[in-house]
């Protein structure tokens, strides 16, 4: 019972639901005090001491020693600040995501128009990786 409820309170903050209005939602005792295991949690969560996140700008995305190796420039930096901005990213946590939503958003789209799936990973990656269950 437990470990539904753990289940189900993950996916409502997945899905954007706030620890403050599961906490609202879930039974309390007379006292105030949560009814339940995954009630206390909750609560629990929500008297956690919360850092601030450090100061990261766009342009930190990548770092200084890579920008040329990678080719990032002035204008990756403009489109990770929309995307930062657009999906609420935050550096340094998201900052996978935020290097890949900006090269998808700006690869030289040219390269790969009329090719197929294939020829694209073999110009990539070389030749296209077989998989086998060995």
């Amino acid at each position: 019972m437990a470990r539904d409820q753990a289940i189900q309170t993950s996916l409502a903050l997945q899905n954007g639901i706030s620890l403050e209005s599961i906490d609202h939602s879930l039974t309390i005792n007379s006292d105030g005090t949560p009814s339940s295991l995954i009630g206390t949690v909750v609560r629990a969560l929500l008297n956690w001491p919360r850092s601030e996140p450090p100061d990261c700008k766009p342009n930190e995305v990548v770092p200084e020693t890579l920008r040329s190796i990678l080719r990032w420039g002035p204008r990756h930096d403009k489109m990770a600040a929309r995307i930062m901005e657009k999906f609420n990213l935050t550096l340094p946590d998201d900052r996978e995501q935020i290097y890949w939503e900006t090269w998808l958003r700006l690869r030289p789209k040219k390269l790969y128009e009329g090719r197929s799936i294939e020829e694209v990973d073999a110009a990539d990656l070389g030749e296209p990786r077989i998989f086998t269950n060995t």
